[in-house]
Formats: C-alpha cells, sequence, structure tokens
C-alpha cells in the first residue's frame, strides 16, 4: 500500500477531487482485500462503510480515512477488526473507526450533531451491502425528523467556526476547510439541503466550481507538506501555485478568494432561511410584511427587500438600500439583491448630492456596512459605482503588517474611520479616503503616487469640489508618512 500511495502522491496528472476519488478507491479496494481476507469473499453480517471526506470520497493526502465496521450480533466482530484496523496503522495512516451495530449507530446518532452528519455522507466499501443500506436509510429518516433541531445546532455551529477560524477569502493564511467561505461551509449546506432546499436554483453549479477551486489548493498544499494541515502558509504558497498551475501567488489568491467569497456569501444567505425555518417563520422574499423604509423598501427579519413598486432603475434606489440595510444592521434580500444586478441602472457622472450623501452615509454605519459592501462586490454592484475597484479585488499584501487582501483591508479601515467621524470637521473626506487609501495597489507604481492621483479623478466622478478632491490627493500621497516617521525616525534627533 505505501507503494501505491507514494506513487499516487506522485501523479501530476490528477488534482483536486480527482485525485481524491482515485485515492479513496485505493483505499477501498485494500480495504475490501483486508475484510475479505478476515471473513471471507462474501461476508454476511458485516460491511466497512466510508463516512466523512472518505463517505464523500474526498480523501485527501492527509485526510483520517473514518469508517465504520458495521455487524450483527451473531459475529465475532472482534478478531475481525484486528484483521483490518492492524494492517492501516502498520502503514502510519491515521485511521478513525468504530467498531458498531446499527442500532448504537443510531442511538448516537440521535443525540450527536457530528454523527448524524457522518451518516449523511455513509458510503458502502464492502461486506454485507444490507447493513450499510439499512443504516443510510434509517440515518436519513432520523435526519429529517430531527431537522428542526439539527438545523439550530448546525447554524450555530457554522457561526462558531467562522468566529474561530476567520475568513479564507481575505486572510493572507487562510484555513481552506473551517474558515469562513471554507470547504466545510459547503458540507454545511448540504446537510442543510438533506431536510430543507435552502439554496436557489442556480447556487449548486456555482458552489461546486468554487468548491472545486479551494479543493485543489487544499490537496496540493497536504501533497507537498506531507501534514494534514489546512492553513495555506506564506511560505507553502508559491509551491502550491505552481503546482496548480498558476503563473504567481498573487494569481492563485485570487482565485482561492474569488471561490471562497462566492461560497461564504452563498453560504449567510441560505442559512439566514435555515434560520427562518427554524424559527418557524417565513422565508425570506415570500410575503410582503415587516417595518416600511420607504423608497419601496421593507425590513424583514434582519433582512430589506424590494418591494414590486420600488425603481430599480433610479440609480439612487441601490445606495439607498445599502444605506438602509446597514443603518438597520441587515442585509440585501438575496432577490432583491437580483433585482438590482438586472436593473443596470446607470450611474450618473458626476453624482448629484444625494448620491454622495447616500455613499458616505453608507461608510459612516462602519463595521455593519461591510457584510452589505461585500454582497455589492459579489454581484458586481460595487464596481459600477467605483470602476477602479476592480483590480483591488482579492488582491494580497505580502507582508506581515497586513492581515487582509487589500479589498477587505480597505473595508475594515473604513470601520475604524466611522468611530472617528465626531472628531472631525469633514466626515466626508475622512470615509471616502479611508475607503480609497489604497486603491493604488491595484495598479503599477509607487501606490501613495498612483493613488493620490485616481483619488482626485474618483472624488471629481463622486461630485466633490476640486479643493475637496486636493485634499483627497493629499491625504493619500502622504497617508504613510505618519508610520513612517513613527516606526523609522529617531523623534529625538533635532
Amino acid at each position: 500500500m505505501t507503494t501505491q500511495r507514494v506513487r499516487l502522491l506522485a501523479d501530476e496528472s490528477l488534482r483536486g477531487s480527482t485525485w481524491c476519488r482515485a485515492h479513496s478507491n485505493l483505499i477501498d479496494q485494500w480495504l475490501t482485500e483486508l475484510l475479505q481476507a478476515a471473513c471471507g469473499p462474501s461476508p454476511k453480517g458485516v460491511a466497512l462503510a466510508a463516512i466523512g471526506g472518505y463517505g464523500r470520497q474526498e480523501l485527501s493526502p492527509g485526510s483520517d480515512i473514518d469508517v465504520l465496521l458495521l455487524h450483527d450480533r451473531r459475529v465475532n466482530v472482534a478478531p475481525i477488526a484486528d484483521r483490518v484496523w492492524y494492517p492501516v496503522w502498520d502503514e502510519g495512516l491515521q485511521l478513525g473507526h468504530r467498531v458498531t451495530t446499527i442500532k448504537e449507530e443510531l442511538k448516537l446518532a440521535s443525540d450527536d450533531l457530528d454523527t448524524a452528519t457522518s451518516l449523511l455522507e455513509l458510503r458502502h466499501v464492502a461486506g454485507d451491502e444490507t447493513l450499510t443500506s439499512h443504516l443510510t436509510a434509517e440515518a436519513s429518516a432520523s435526519w429529517e425528523k430531527r431537522s428542526k433541531r439539527w438545523l439550530a445546532e448546525l447554524a450555530d455551529r457554522v457561526d462558531e467556526r467562522h468566529a474561530r477560524f476567520g475568513e479564507v477569502a481575505f486572510r493572507l493564511e487562510p484555513d481552506l476547510k473551517e474558515g469562513r467561505g471554507g470547504l466545510r461551509d459547503v458540507h454545511a449546506l448540504k446537510w442543510a439541503e438533506a431536510s430543507h432546499r435552502v439554496l436557489l436554483e442556480h447556487d449548486d453549479a456555482t458552489l461546486a466550481q468554487a468548491y472545486s477551486v479551494i479543493l485543489d489548493a487544499r490537496v496540493e498544499l497536504q501533497r507537498l507538506t506531507g501534514r494534514q494541515g489546512n492553513v495555506l502558509a506564506l511560505q507553502e504558497q508559491p509551491a502550491v501555485a505552481k503546482a496548480l498551475g498558476d503563473a504567481d501567488v498573487d494569481e492563485m489568491i485570487a482565485r482561492i478568494t474569488e471561490a471562497a467569497r462566492t461560497v461564504a456569501w452563498t453560504s449567510d444567505d441560505a442559512f439566514r432561511r435555515v434560520r427562518a425555518i427554524v424559527s418557524e417563520r417565513p422565508a425570506l422574499g415570500t410575503v410582503n410584511w415587516g417595518t416600511a423604509l420607504g423608497h419601496g423598501m421593507v425590513l424583514r427579519l434582519s433582512a430589506l427587500e424590494l418591494t414590486p413598486q420600488v425603481d430599480v432603475d433610479d440609480p439612487l434606489t441601490l445606495l439607498r438600500a445599502a444605506k438602509a440595510a446597514a443603518t438597520n444592521r441587515a442585509v440585501i434580500e438575496r432577490n432583491s439583491l437580483e433585482m438590482l444586478v438586472r436593473a443596470q441602472a446607470e450611474i450618473p457622472d458626476p453624482w448629484p448630492e444625494e448620491m454622495r450623501s447616500l455613499f458616505v452615509g453608507l461608510l459612516r454605519t462602519g463595521s455593519n456596512a461591510i457584510e452589505v459592501i461585500e454582497a455589492l462586490d459579489q454581484r458586481g454592484l460595487w464596481s459600477r459605482l467605483i470602476p477602479q475597484w476592480r483590480p483591488v479585488q482579492a488582491k494580497p499584501q505580502h507582508n506581515a503588517y497586513h492581515l487582509y487582501t487589500v479589498d477587505r483591508h480597505l473595508l475594515e479601515t473604513v470601520a475604524h474611520a466611522a468611530e472617528l467621524t465626531e472628531r472631525v470637521t469633514r466626515p466626508d473626506l475622512l470615509m471616502v479616503v479611508a475607503l480609497l487609501h489604497d486603491i493604488g495597489k491595484g495598479y503599477d507604481g509607487d501606490h501613495s503616487v498612483v493613488g493620490a492621483e485616481m483619488i482626485a479623478s474618483i472624488g471629481a466622478r463622486m461630485g466633490f469640489s476640486e479643493a475637496d478632491c486636493q485634499t483627497l490627493s493629499e491625504l493619500v500621497r502622504w497617508h504613510l508618512l505618519l508610520p513612517d516617521v513613527a516606526t523609522r525616525r529617531d523623534l529625538d534627533d533635532p
């Protein structure tokens, strides 16, 4: 087995899910041979079943081999287990295993979310297939019976995991599996879907494509390091990018970031529907009751909806909706967001005063604005407002001073600056320069110099006066002066 795995690990023609399937098939064949050697070519009353990633046929290079040895009580299973488990351990492979009956497994799954979800991915490997078929059917029925409880716990787990592992899309060293926008989010969505349809029609294909990008990176990371880790550390990124066929690290990170943003955004949207199901309230987008906000907008279940009466061709509607959502710590409901995408409202040049006021008002909501702006950015609406934003989307920063990609760094800066608006005479200029101070990083040259020229042009399009544009330009040009002096100069030197 060691020789076969080494050969498979060296096979550069296989990547991502294709490699994982080949690995799963290899282990299937081996375990089948071990079980047959232990109890004959046609075992009765005993079976091996894969669960978890192995059950999905996504056995990555560093994955545990999670397997159940199912039996009925007529079988003396102890010697069989020894003859199957010990060869796996002798190969130095990580084995997640249980020797269990159908009744025992269902009892455990009735009170443990991890067990319940693992059985949703149960797959027969070898032995008596009637056992695995029976367990699969019973586990599915049990999941549906307890779906309200499991969905509530699943939603809480997703929130806890995001808080613990952070963002895949914006961290410079993302956790590809557990982070927000990572592989585990897609698994959670599939588990939720086992009892209720929570995705929209075109989400499945979009998720599958994004999932493939992230899985490819995880497989290459584990192949190169020979470890179980899921964190794409800075020192590993050049080698992983090369293995994936990317021109450089930036190209790889941009693809991963785009995929992770898609997963995270779809997951957030779907789990809002999950929480509506759990609370037994109508799903978002089904009825129009709630708090009327004017201009054809309604706030309901922490989401802003556009009624059929709204004028989506009015260029102000986009910013009215965004500002109202952020002000109320809400999001723009998915179908309403798609209405804005389809509208293709033309953005005036220069912006009228009300449009500029709405834009600044959105930024002044601080951290509340981040999720709203990211949704707009995900659907191409933010770059309609600021076309120069596109080159900084998902752009990594290769230094120890930044935790986030350029676009997320700019939004985080806005969130912090919003807390200081009461201390300045021109909060509008503070917010705009906070948002755009690193806009030059998407272009060639010194980003302070390039950005200073760009923000003057952007400011003019937003309708700021020539004097205001000059102020914005100067702020961007010299935004590194204070940290440079504070960290590199001797303040006691006359």
